[in-house]
């Protein structure tokens, strides 16, 4: 799941044993990897042109 307020993304992964584990990222400077179709992204790119800052008066 990708957070769309904060630098945030949680990513559940499948290890060798069949159970599932929770990975969380928290940092611009992190990089998504999806290990199945050999991908590595960059938060950079993940969270490029989403602007961050919420006003506290914005509604959802």
């Amino acid at each position: 799941m990708i957070d769309q307020y904060e630098y945030f993304v949680e990513q559940f992964v499948k290890n060798a044993d069949g159970q599932w584990v929770l990975n969380e990222y928290e940092s611009l400077d992190a990089v998504l990897s999806l290990q199945s179709i050999e991908l590595q992204i960059p938060f950079s790119d993940i969270y490029e042109g989403v602007n961050l800052q919420i006003q506290e008066n914005d509604t959802l």
